[in-house]
């Protein structure tokens, strides 16, 4: 990402693993914002979900990484399945958002974190929260990203109606995440942390949380979103203080309009155009996307009737919403 960004750490797992849910979430907020060891919860608390030090942190260590929404839309509907984080980075970094791409949308986030309006301000940073196809690859045939793109076409849109650079930056954790069954201690160090940063991704007042609920029409698969553990944690979080524009219900949105959602060959008048012409479409989105929000004991009883890939998911994600 140029000089702005440094060398990320690598980091590993299929799906994510995380250390001791006591511990994790305040540790986290210590190392990304230079807080002392005796900092207490309730004096960083406050600022987690509208400061970007936390996302600044986990970008320019490179623990995580952001994707260009463009290039995914435009590989979506090749329906081609993409690998993971390491390759793309050695076979297409132009997957990845650049240094100033990245600069800007975290400027938009940051703004849209400190305006008061309820409409959402289509932001920069969006984490889309999903399950996974299997345990080692969440879409074997390149059907969840062909369902996402014209989602990714829609918010582009909106941008350019806005005349924002229609272009943003997504979370997606396989492909922002190093995935790989052999990690280095230093490489397992960067999982860690972006581990301890993945509820600020989804809760933060200023990015754009998009829940893909519904599956492919082609995935085999008994455990549903609403089964499933991260989705639910993702979910509960982005639901907690977000203004209702900035968590949406992607799973049934309706692509009539969006021609597969490769937004990357299109004008920006002709987003923008549309984007005007389907602004309704965003009240739709915001119907029912946000949960009520639960007690940590209730919210623990919830998990745990939730699938895991990984049993010890459940303790660490118990915990960072307890925190």
């Amino acid at each position: 990402m140029g000089n702005c960004f440094a060398k990320g750490k690598e980091s590993r797992s299929p799906r994510r693993i995380g250390p001791s849910p006591s511990s994790l979430k305040l540790s986290a907020i210590q190392a990304d914002e230079h807080l002392p060891a005796e900092a207490t919860r309730d004096s960083v608390e406050s600022s987690r979900y509208t400061s970007i030090k936390v996302l600044r942190s986990a970008l320019e260590r490179g623990d995580v990484k952001l994707l260009k929404a463009s290039w995914f839309g435009q590989h979506g509907t090749t329906g081609k399945r993409l690998p993971s984080r390491q390759t793309l980075e050695r076979e297409s970094p132009d997957a990845f958002a650049n240094c100033a791409m990245v600069q800007t949308c975290l400027r938009e986030v940051e703004t849209a974190a400190a305006c008061d309006e309820r409409q959402c301000t289509f932001p920069g940073i969006v984490a889309v929260s999903y399950c996974w196809e299997t345990n080692l690859h969440p879409d074997t045939r390149g059907s969840l990203l062909r369902k996402l793109a014209p989602v990714l076409e829609f918010y582009a849109s909106q941008r350019a109606a806005r005349d924002l650079d229609p272009d943003f930056a997504l979370l997606i954790d396989f492909w922002s995440l190093h995935q790989s069954a052999v990690r280095t201690e230093e490489q397992a160090e960067g999982f860690r942390r972006a581990m301890g940063a993945m509820d600020v991704f989804f809760a933060h007042k200023g990015t754009v949380a998009l829940l893909m609920t519904a599956i492919p029409d082609d995935w085999q698969i008994s455990n549903l979103y609403a089964d499933r553990g991260w989705p639910t944690f993702e979910r509960a979080l982005a639901s907690l203080d977000k203004t209702g524009g900035l968590c949406l219900d992607v799973g049934h949105f309706a692509p009539q309009n969006w021609h597969g959602g490769d937004f990357s060959r299109k004008q920006p008048q002709v987003l923008k155009e549309q984007g005007i012409a389907d602004a309704p479409t965003l009240l739709e989105l915001e119907e029912g996307a946000r949960v009520p929000p639960f007690p940590p004991a209730e919210f623990r009883r919830l998990l745990a009737r939730k699938r895991f890939a990984e049993a010890q998911d459940r303790g660490v994600l118990a915990g960072l919403y307890d925190t």
